[in-house]
């Protein structure tokens, strides 16, 4: 049996895969349709799905990587930095992550990337928040 803590799953409701991401150890996708499981040579440590681009992501201690669902095939977003919250707006299609203290915005529909400055970086971050725009936090570190 794989052995996976806690936060670290996500489930693409499209394709039927999970992703579980084993800190300390390397991203398994489980295919709900084959039900075999697939060993990414990528390490994580959180990893969540946007399921209108059939894609994961995934913070490992080296940066952001998005994953393919349908070939398994994994792209540097972020590389060599340390990345902290990060958080998928999936109507939208862009994915909003801090890394020492800057935001960074990623349009994956058009490949833009912006980034800005900021004073605190926040614990964690939630999508589509009510009367907040696109993003909220949810406590400062």
């Amino acid at each position: 049996m794989k052995q996976i803590g806690p936060n670290r799953i996500a489930v693409n409701p499209v394709s039927g895969k999970v992703y579980a991401a084993r800190a300390g150890s390397t991203v398994l996708i489980f295919d709900g349709s084959t039900n075999a499981w697939t060993e990414t040579s990528l390490h994580g440590d959180a990893v969540a799905v946007n399921p209108q681009r059939n894609k994961a992501y995934v913070i490992s201690p080296n940066g952001l990587y998005e994953i393919d669902d349908a070939s398994s095939s994994v792209t540097p977003l972020l590389e060599n930095r340390p990345v902290g919250p990060f958080v998928i707006d999936p109507k939208s299609n862009w994915l909003y992550v801090f890394s020492q203290k800057q935001l960074w915005i990623f349009r994956r529909d058009t490949n833009e990337v912006s980034s800005f400055a900021v004073s605190q970086v926040p614990s964690a971050l939630a999508p589509n928040c009510p009367d907040k725009g696109n993003i909220c936090s949810l406590g400062n570190s």
